[in-house]
């Protein structure tokens, strides 16, 4: 058994970077989202992921392409985290994407290029 939700809460809790990058095993970063990423502006107000969230209520279904998530550690701090509830991979993905538009914030999305999966 793998807690998905736990270990990215403790990641976050040990990250002292401004925003944190939350990246699925299962996703290859490819050179141009290093490219991307070094040259980029992070906006604390945004959080960037694959693809953009159907339903931001947080008790409905979201559909999306999971696998990856920006988000600025303050914000980050302003949820209830990961929610442990969720055991499905991908859930605690979309359930964290809603709580992020539930503050407000406004949902960037990368290109699918810059990611693989294996």
């Amino acid at each position: 058994y793998y807690d998905y939700s736990a270990t990215k809460n403790i990641g976050a809790s040990l990250a002292t970077n401004d925003f944190l990058c939350f990246v699925d095993a299962d996703v290859i970063l490819s050179d141009p989202f290093f490219e991307w990423l070094d040259k980029v502006d992070l906006d604390e107000n945004s959080y960037y992921c694959t693809t953009p969230i159907v339903e931001a209520n947080r008790h409905k279904t979201a559909q999306e392409f999971n696998g990856l998530l920006i988000v600025a550690r303050k914000t980050f701090n302003k949820t209830v985290g990961y929610d442990r509830m969720f055991s499905n991979i991908g859930c605690e993905d979309a359930d964290m994407r809603c709580q992020l538009l539930n503050l407000g914030l406004l949902n960037l999305v990368l290109l699918l290029h810059v990611l693989f999966y294996k």
